[in-house]
């Protein structure tokens, strides 16, 4: 680099190796929320005037995990479920129906079963 790492930003880096921080939090359990969901309930109150319940809010490692949870929870076998593409549909494992329509297009239309590993 063409100029030196500023000292608070070396510290700050020096700390995390120091305490062995190479990994995800533990908040103190699946069922502990973490400072950010607090924050989520916050800025949606400030913003919005919406309150969610805390024992509500969860938090995710990733986007797919909380589709998946949202079409567990909301749907039922056979139900339609549209998702904005592109969609990684490997990453729906289990017996997940799609069909995917190109409505740019207008013609085109797969059909199948997503399953783990395909």
């Amino acid at each position: 680099m063409d100029f030196p790492v500023a000292p608070a930003i070396r510290e700050a880096l020096q700390a995390v190796v120091d305490g062995d921080e190479f990994g995800y939090p533990d908040w103190g359990g699946v069922e502990v929320l973490s400072p950010a969901g607090h924050q989520f309930a916050q800025r949606m109150s400030e913003r919005y005037g919406w309150e969610p319940e805390l024992d509500r809010v969860h938090d995710l490692t990733n986007i797919i995990q909380g589709v998946r949870a949202v079409i567990f929870h909301l749907s039922q076998p056979g139900d339609g479920v549209v998702l904005h593409m592109p969609a990684r549909l490997n990453d729906f494992d289990g017996d997940v129906r799609v069909t995917v329509r190109a409505s740019t297009s207008g013609a085109s239309e797969a059909n199948g079963t997503c399953r783990a590993g395909a």
